[in-house]
């Protein structure tokens, strides 16, 4: 009778072996194991975007300024401003001559290809008129230049002083003694040389006045 009993109860045991089995592959599934997929290559981040030179360093206080080089299209020119003469060059530029604020001098501006790439501005000589601008109110603007040639200028003499600021398109005519500046230049970044070659004409070689005893 006893050992039935314990065969009895060790059929039991195995039942509930069996269930409590069952019961835990129910309730935490056999997941099987995937080897680990290898990383992506790790791919250089992308080089940021070259920003484009500005067409010219431009002068938003400067209320003679009338264009914006790069930008202002002849028809502007033609439509908005007193064209005193318009000349046409051999490369097919226009160059129009308009009142400055010098009563004898006028101010020039040339178009090729139908947009501004060139314009000359004489300042007045009076500090107090509008446009006037000293050598100190240059700096302040453009800070200081790449170069300054001081060899003198045919039309203003052998005190004027030329400013370059050529890679961002400025350049400026300083009177040395007054220390004021007589007249701007805007146009596209250039080298020196294509500047001289392009719009240096009115500034004088070395020794066109001789020896200078001022400077």
């Amino acid at each position: 009778m006893t050992k039935k009993i314990l065969n009895l109860l060790l059929i039991i045991l195995v039942v509930l072996c069996a269930v409590v089995m069952s019961i835990v592959a129910l309730t935490f599934p056999n997941k099987s194991v995937t080897p680990t997929q290898p990383l992506p290559p790790t791919l250089p981040s992308p080089s940021p975007t070259p920003v484009p030179p500005k067409k010219s360093f431009i002068d938003p206080d400067n209320p003679l300024q009338r264009t914006i080089v790069g930008l202002t299209r002849q028809q502007e020119v033609e439509a908005n401003h007193e064209i005193i003469s318009v000349t046409t060059q051999s490369d097919g530029s226009q160059v129009y001559q308009l009142h400055s604020a010098i009563e004898a001098v006028p101010d020039t501006i040339k178009t090729k290809n139908s947009q501004v790439v060139y314009e000359q501005v004489h300042l007045p000589f009076t500090s107090s008129q509008p446009g006037a601008m000293s050598l100190v109110e240059l700096k302040q603007k453009y800070v200081e230049p790449e170069e300054i040639i001081t060899t003198g200028s045919h039309f203003y003499g052998q005190f004027a002083h030329t400013y370059l600021y050529v890679s961002r398109g400025v350049t400026a005519v300083v009177d040395s003694i007054n220390e004021v500046v007589r007249e701007l230049q805007f146009f596209e970044p250039m080298s020196k040389e294509t500047y001289l070659q392009q719009y240096g004409a009115d500034i004088a070689p070395p020794d066109s006045f001789g020896e200078r005893f001022f400077e």
